[in-house]
């Protein structure tokens, strides 16, 4: 997991009654990359009926997308990254259509 050392920073000890010196956007995430695919097949039956097979993938490259890290000072996992978003997801269906 992703972590950044926060012990050695002045910028994130916590002084009851002062905001601190650190600067903004001090703490920034992972980027976030996800390639959607759909397909779509339409098999025609007669005249005015259609059956039609649809795939869709989410995340497709199954990449790990990390949330940013806990931007609480107080917290104990304090600039840590202890969550990620979903894995690939695949939906398929079936559509008949008169």
């Amino acid at each position: 997991m992703h972590s950044l050392n926060t012990s050695i920073l002045p910028a994130f000890n916590v002084n009851a009654g002062t905001y601190g010196n650190s600067g903004r956007n001090g703490l920034t995430g992972p980027g976030t990359v996800a390639w959607d695919l759909g397909l779509l097949k339409r098999f025609p039956i007669r005249e005015r009926m259609d059956l039609e097979y649809r795939a869709e993938f989410f995340n497709i490259l199954n990449r790990a997308n990390f949330a940013n890290p806990i931007a609480t000072a107080t917290n104990t996992n304090f600039g840590k990254t202890i969550t990620a978003g979903s894995p690939r997801v695949i939906q398929m269906s079936l559509r008949f259509a008169f």
